[in-house]
């Protein structure tokens, strides 16, 4: 059987508040789904794992952008900026903010979390995203108030035994969501894995959970990452315009 045919992403950067950040990027052909922006926090590998995430999304045709914030420290708005420097990096190529998603892992997910409070995307899903939880395990201030803000469709994935984001924390943050978010929310946790269940692993466990997250990821994109018009429906468009 021939192996899958893997994409090289092409690499660039951009600049945002906090100086220059490195990102790898897919770019397709013909008409793609939608653009998906990846934020890799510490841990792993930046060009492998934005290798295959890129790869994984371009088959679902979802062209993307990994930036990769290994190293940087910053403020919640400095952080934000360079969400804010990929909207405008993909804008270039078209992309419209409704037809354009946050994905974030470990720290990348909590941007995502923030961002989706500051930015109307189509969609934003956080992978084990950090510093959700207070030193006393309850879910952090700074968190609870961004629920009211949040404007677009967010969906977090959690393991259980991820120690960095306790089941009290957890619970307070769906509650506030459920009760105070204008849009859709939804959380998910799984049990007995930790925050690295979406990594590839032997354990039958971590596989079901890894399976799972990335099938919920593809299924929240495609439900509400509008698709951009062929070119045969802007002709429609245009001729009922005239009509």
């Amino acid at each position: 059987m021939a192996s899958a045919v893997s994409i090289r992403p092409r690499e660039d950067t951009v600049d945002s508040q906090l100086g220059s950040v490195a990102i790898s990027q897919i770019d397709l052909g013909g008409i793609p789904r939608g653009a998906v922006l990846l934020l890799l926090g510490p841990g792993g590998d930046f060009e492998s794992d934005s290798t295959q995430h890129l790869n994984d999304l371009a088959t679902h045709g979802y062209e993307g952008v990994a930036a990769d914030l290994r190293g940087i420290d910053g403020t919640e708005d400095q952080l934000e900026s360079v969400v804010e420097s990929l909207l405008a990096h993909v804008a270039r190529r078209g992309w419209e903010s409704e037809q354009t998603a946050l994905l974030g892992y470990g720290l990348g997910g909590r941007v995502a979390l923030s961002a989706s409070a500051r930015f109307g995307l189509g969609a934003a899903i956080s992978v084990s995203p950090t510093a959700i939880a207070a030193g006393d395990g309850h879910l952090s201030a700074a968190v609870a108030r961004l629920a009211p803000l949040v404007r677009t469709p967010w969906l977090g994935l959690f393991g259980e035994e991820d120690l960095t984001a306790p089941a009290t924390a957890c619970d307070e943050l769906e509650t506030v969501l459920r009760e105070d978010s204008p849009v859709f929310t939804q959380l998910v946790r799984y049990p007995s894995v930790g925050d690295d269940f979406h990594r590839p692993s032997s354990e039958s466990i971590e596989i079901a959970a890894s399976y799972d997250y990335w099938q919920r990821t593809i299924e929240w994109l495609n439900l509400r990452v509008q698709p951009r018009l062929t070119p045969l429906a802007l002709a429609w468009n245009a001729r009922r315009s005239l009509s």
